[in-house]
């Protein structure tokens, strides 16, 4: 079942226990999605890392190739 079809069904139930579940099931969600963008900030994180070191040793071996040439 998807998230949008257990809200449809959950949204037509009344009282204490309807309104428990309905709170319970936005807490998990809300707890999946700051999950999933931790995940990916950190793999952002991780790829600019990775690329600065990548351009920063490019131009160090640019630089010693043109050295070796003079």
């Amino acid at each position: 079942m998807t998230k949008d079809g257990l809200m449809f069904l959950v949204m037509g139930f009344t009282g204490e226990k309807a309104d428990a579940i309905k709170e319970q099931f936005i807490e998990a969600f809300n707890w999946m999605a700051t999950q999933l963008t931790q995940v990916f900030q950190s793999k952002w994180v991780r790829y600019n890392q990775v690329s600065l070191e990548y351009k920063t040793r490019k131009v160090h071996v640019s630089c010693s190739a043109r050295d070796m040439r003079n």
